[in-house]
């Protein structure tokens, strides 16, 4: 079986989905960032304004080789883990690639109501949050696009129905041809 791999940007539900499915359907879940905290024993944020952007970049392309070389099961990318090309290959030979698509002002909310959020999604730029989410957001869309499977538009939908979405997704997509057993 290959793993189920969610990407997309900051808030589009990756990790609560991700969790939802993995328990759904009694498999392992992977998250690249929780992963990245354990290794290190502190918040990203701390790693990136220590070490910066470059640094991390380099720490999660060993963390998703890593994730990949465990026991299949349903994977959570941070949302630049795409922006390098070895990474996009790996997960599309070796994962079923979904991209969790949201419009930025659900994006925004959903980051706004966490409140590890700071933490968790340090800053990428020095703009302010709306103006980050949407300049990043455009130039990572065509990324994401080139990268996934397949789409799941998140906008307007409960975790629940997300959740359902993703594993009526998996399922049809195990009768096809794609899924490698």
């Amino acid at each position: 079986m290959k793993p189920i791999v969610l990407i997309g940007f900051r808030g589009s539900g990756k990790t609560a989905a991700g969790k939802g499915l993995a328990r759904k359907m009694g498999l392992p879940f992977y998250d690249s960032d929780q992963w990245i905290v354990r290794l290190l024993g502190r918040t990203i944020g701390e790693f990136v304004e220590a070490s910066g952007w470059e640094a991390f970049r380099a720490l999660e392309k060993t963390t998703v080789q890593e994730i990949f070389r465990q026991k299949p099961g349903v994977v959570s990318l941070g949302g630049g883990a795409v922006l390098d090309p070895e990474n996009r290959a790996l997960i599309r030979e070796k994962g079923m690639v979904v991209w969790l698509k949201a419009e930025v002002p659900t994006l925004l909310k959903r980051m706004e109501s966490d409140p590890t959020s700071k933490n968790n999604r340090p800053a990428l730029s020095d703009w302010d949050w709306e103006k980050e989410t949407k300049t990043i957001l455009a130039e990572r869309t065509p990324i994401y696009e080139e990268t996934a499977h397949t789409v799941l538009d998140t906008e307007g939908k409960s975790l629940e129905e997300v959740v359902e979405e993703l594993h009526a997704l998996v399922k049809n997509v195990k009768r096809s041809s794609f899924w490698v057993c």
